[in-house]
């Protein structure tokens, strides 16, 4: 479970306008709203096509945020738009690839 700081620095992230609402949708369990941080990594091959590919970073929490725990990669998604300000689509977790008692980053694809 995160800290209290991680809970107040995404608090504070989000009401500066520089997080942004992503809805978790794991495999297993009910969706969630959460703040993320994200940054976006332009496109790469995949799938026939091409994909937007992500970094996302949100607080290492199973209310306000996820826990690698609880991570199906190549199962679990997230909805969150190719361009701010732009409709949400869903992307794969790919990854877990960072972890501390207060954050985890991912890999969305």
């Amino acid at each position: 479970m995160a800290t209290a700081s991680a809970q107040f620095t995404m608090q504070s992230l989000a009401a500066a306008g520089r997080s942004e609402s992503v809805v978790y949708r794991p495999s297993a369990g009910e969706a969630r709203t959460i703040e993320a941080i994200v940054e976006r990594a332009g496109r790469e091959a995949a799938r026939g096509g091409a994909v937007p590919r992500m970094v996302v970073t949100v607080v290492n929490d199973a209310t306000i945020g996820i826990t690698p725990d609880e991570i199906d990669s190549g199962g679990d998604r997230l909805d969150v738009a190719e361009h701010l300000g732009d409709a949400a689509g869903w992307l794969q977790i790919t990854e877990v690839m960072a972890e501390n008692i207060d954050f985890i980053t991912l890999a969305v694809r």
